[in-house]
């Protein structure tokens, strides 16, 4: 817990800093017709995030452990941090994102997944490995679009993981918690109103975070990978969702806008707030629940994310995720 203080501390003492830096540069996120939000607000606080999660992993970390992972995630967050200020192209992201993929990928280097008694091996593991690193840090930059929900996700994943890990993997958990306590610190200043964003800084950073990770557990505990994806399920499924949806209807997948089902659900309650909660309950109540059930070995890894992920996609798809807003709004 000592390790889940100073994370905290050091979290909310570092965001309150970057906010008085990035309001100075003028470093604002100004609210357009896709925004959630109607202030012009300070972005980047996410540097609090990746400057903790970097020093806290070489401290805390074995070497073999800590380079494939932070540094195929620091890229992310760097050209995060970028994109907060100038506005990176979509050329740039995604090709760092890839070079970052291949990095966590080729060194760390997982040889099997089973699939229900179908082995994943050898190059299509890794292209399906690649694939998902690069959707993961897209979609948790997707689902950063309202107060506190990226950091609360974040913070429930974390400390799920901590719970599920056991004592073999101490050092790891040590890690999560430290982490868990920046992003709490972060969340000081952003939930339930918000003086500073995370920015594409910490969202895309924490998603290749937890990507890289998902390729550690590959390599090293495979049902803990398969743990990591149920916890995600509400982003996972969001995103995938409306995804798929927009590109059915034929919109452009990769413009800006407001037809997550989290997105509907904000303004259908007039709320962040309840929205960002909601989301927790899930995580707690219903994720957690089967994350455990596949580590203890009560179900396998694809069959309790099959069963973790049903009702979920259900209720997105009533949410209308991916539906153009005024279409759904007639439905309504």
């Amino acid at each position: 817990m000592a390790l889940l203080f100073l994370g905290f501390v050091l979290g909310a003492l570092l965001t309150g800093a970057i906010r008085m830096a990035v309001s100075k540069m003028h470093m604002l996120d100004v609210p357009g017709e896709r925004s959630s939000h109607t202030v012009a607000t300070p972005r980047g606080g996410g540097v609090s995030i990746i400057l903790i999660a970097i020093v806290g992993g070489v401290l805390l970390l074995p070497v073999q452990t800590v380079w494939p992972i932070l540094l195929s995630a620091l890229w992310v967050g760097c050209v995060g941090l970028y994109d907060d200020y100038r506005q990176a192209s979509r050329r740039l992201r995604l090709v760092v994102q890839l070079l970052s993929a291949a990095v966590a990928v080729f060194c760390i280097r997982p040889e099997a997944l089973s699939l229900s008694g179908w082995l994943l091996t050898g190059v299509w593991l890794w292209l399906l490995l690649l694939v998902w690193f690069v959707w993961c840090t897209n979609l948790y930059n997707f689902m950063d679009g309202i107060n506190g929900l990226a950091a609360l996700e974040a913070i429930s994943v974390l400390l799920s993981l901590c719970f599920l890990l056991g004592v073999e993997y101490t050092e790891l958990a040590h890690y999560f918690l430290l982490l868990a306590g920046a992003v709490f610190g972060f969340l000081l200043w952003n939930f339930p109103n918000a003086k500073i964003f995370m920015g594409d800084s910490g969202s895309a950073f924490l998603g290749a975070l937890f990507a890289a990770l998902s390729v550690y557990f590959v390599a090293t505990n495979a049902v803990m990978f398969w743990a990591l994806l149920i916890l995600m399920g509400v982003f996972v499924v969001d995103s995938t969702c409306t995804l798929l949806r927009r590109a059915i209807l034929r919109q452009a997948i990769f413009n800006a806008h407001r037809t997550h089902a989290y997105q509907y659900s904000a303004r259908a309650l007039q709320s962040h707030t309840k929205v960002t909660l909601l989301a927790v309950v899930v995580n707690v109540c219903w994720l957690l629940p089967w994350a455990v059930a596949v580590v203890v070995g009560s179900v396998s890894g694809v069959v309790g994310l099959l069963v973790a992920y049903t009702p979920l996609v259900s209720i997105a798809l009533r949410l209308k995720a991916g539906k153009p807003e005024k279409e759904a709004v007639g439905q309504h």
